[in-house]
């Protein structure tokens, strides 16, 4: 159910940016300084914006119609119905919509409260900054994020979004109603992440959700790396992993699963903060036999998981307790005598911990103070003389 087309959409889209005054060529109208009047840019019409122009007005784009932006806009309402916009300026909206096979691209500054993608074969490509207080996919339309997207709540509703940049949600996501979702950068979700309705979201790298996460109705979630749950998670649909290396999920509240977890060539990972026997907190679904339970240390690359190094003189790192309140044990053995980093981070790679100590060759333990640390799930680090690395994780419950 991938759509590998989409790579191809997106390489194009990249071009836009040395390619903005070609496209912005044949101009029909073109607007070089303050214009308080409404705009509407029918078929065969092209409205250049230049970079000391500002309009205030209403902008319309009908099909057929482009408009090339390189200066400001500031508008109550923006509605491409049908046409382009090529934005490599700044734009500030009230209320922005992208419908009836209608395309735009971002490759500047874009700050709209509500902001809807609608309709099918309605594109929007972002490989600038984007603000929002709401951000919708809906209707059979797309997105495409290469750049970085900050909203309070993100919605795809019989759409497709694909994230290859960064997107910070500061309340929830919500990926229903026969979606698709795809991240291959970053997504940090403060509040809840929601999957539904025969919906489809793929997870090749980096995603935290801060509080609840939901997978139900018939939705399938995949994930090829470790997402962190800052509270509950429950599943009543189905839950796989990649089918080489492990992903999986760091929950920090109650387990609960109903449905489908793993499958027979999939490597599925359950860590549960607190440990519960059986894995879960709750159990009456199926799990595959090659789900595995704290087990799963993979490279996503923002939250710097590193497998053991070959050439590491270090080996039998062990941290305990596990989870632990505001001191954990560490064990760990080495070759040599010499001097060790060790880094904690958190699930967004920020380092939170930094210590230096002196190691002897055979047995080592030493005692690490982690009572500044909120509770939560982070990544231990222990690297010798060579920058080899030995990376754990581990929960701190207070």
């Amino acid at each position: 159910m991938i759509k590998h087309y989409f790579l191809l959409l997106l390489a194009v889209v990249t071009f836009t940016t040395s390619n903005i005054q070609a496209q912005c060529s044949g101009c029909t109208t073109t607007i070089s300084n303050a214009n308080s009047a409404n705009q509407l840019v029918s078929s065969g019409q092209t409205l250049c914006i230049t970079s000391t122009g500002t309009v205030s007005g209403l902008i319309t784009v009908l099909a057929g119609g482009k408009v090339c932006n390189q200066g400001v806009i500031n508008s109550t309402n923006v509605w491409v119905g049908g046409g382009t916009l090529l934005n490599s300026g700044t734009m500030n909206v009230n209320n922005l919509t992208v419908s009836s096979a209608g395309s735009f691209t971002n490759n500047a500054s874009l700050d709209a409260d509500s902001f809807l993608v609608i309709s099918a074969n309605a594109n929007y490509y972002n490989s600038g900054t984007q603000t929002n207080l709401a951000f919708a996919t809906a209707d059979h339309a797309s997105t495409i994020n290469t750049g970085t997207i900050t909203t309070n709540v993100l919605y795809d509703s019989i759409g497709d979004f694909i994230n290859n940049g960064n997107v910070i949600v500061t309340d929830g996501f919500a990926n229903g109603w026969g979606s698709y979702g795809e991240n291959n950068g970053n997504i940090s979700i403060t509040h809840d992440f929601a999957n539904g309705y025969n919906s489809t979201f793929i997870n090749n790298k980096n995603m935290s959700v801060s509080r609840s996460f939901f997978n139900g109705n018939n939705s399938s979630f995949t994930t090829h790396c470790m997402v962190t749950v800052g509270q509950d998670w429950l599943n009543s649909a189905t839950v796989l992993g990649p089918t080489s290396s492990c992903g999986g999920f760091n929950i920090g509240g109650i387990s609960s699963n109903t449905g489908i977890i793993g499958s027979g060539n999939t490597h599925l990972d359950i860590c549960d903060a607190g440990h519960p026997a059986g894995g879960f907190d709750a159990n009456s679904g199926n799990v595959a036999l090659t789900t595995t339970f704290c087990t799963c240390v993979n490279s996503c690359i923002t939250v710097g998981l590193q497998e053991v190094a070959a050439s590491s003189k270090m080996s039998m790192v062990t941290l305990y307790p596990n989870p632990a309140g505001n001191m954990v044990m560490v064990k760990y053995a080495t070759e040599v005598n010499g001097a060790l980093l060790i880094t904690v981070k958190d699930m967004m790679g920020r380092t939170v911990l930094t210590q230096k100590e002196n190691s002897f060759e055979g047995t080592n333990e030493l005692q690490l103070n982690i009572s500044g640390l909120a509770e939560g799930t982070y990544i231990f680090n222990i690297s010798d003389s060579n920058q080899k690395t030995v990376s754990k994780l581990f929960n701190v419950v207070k």
